[in-house]
């Protein structure tokens, strides 16, 4: 991922479509040879106060039909940023937005400027 594919410049008011922020401690079991595993059940996590801060983010959607569990999916992405060896920072960002009568999950995670 050496080009950012969501870069956001403004504060996106997300809110109303149901965001949520994970501390990497929070979610996250030890990294082993097959990278980092998501903890099951998935917390609650932070309600978000319904903004995203402008920045560079990888970025990932998938739909409801595409993984057995929000969890699955959601590990899938975060496995990927650490497959692709992207710098990261800061909490990981799951967003749930409605799309054609049926739900989408997005993820997203704040790229380092180091």
């Amino acid at each position: 991922m050496s080009e950012p594919i969501l870069r956001l410049h403004l504060s996106s008011t997300l809110h109303e479509d149901g965001i949520r922020a994970f501390q990497p401690e929070s979610i996250l079991l030890a990294d082993g040879d097959g990278g980092p595993r998501l903890r099951r059940p998935l917390p609650s996590g932070d309600e978000s106060p319904g903004t995203v801060a402008p920045g560079d983010y990888v970025f990932r959607q998938w739909r409801t039909s595409s993984f057995p569990s929000i969890e699955e999916g959601f590990e899938d992405f975060i496995r990927q940023v650490w497959w692709e060896g992207e710098k990261t920072e800061g909490p990981w960002i799951l967003r749930v937005v409605v799309e054609d009568d049926d739900r989408a999950y997005q993820g997203l995670r704040l790229i380092s400027k180091s």
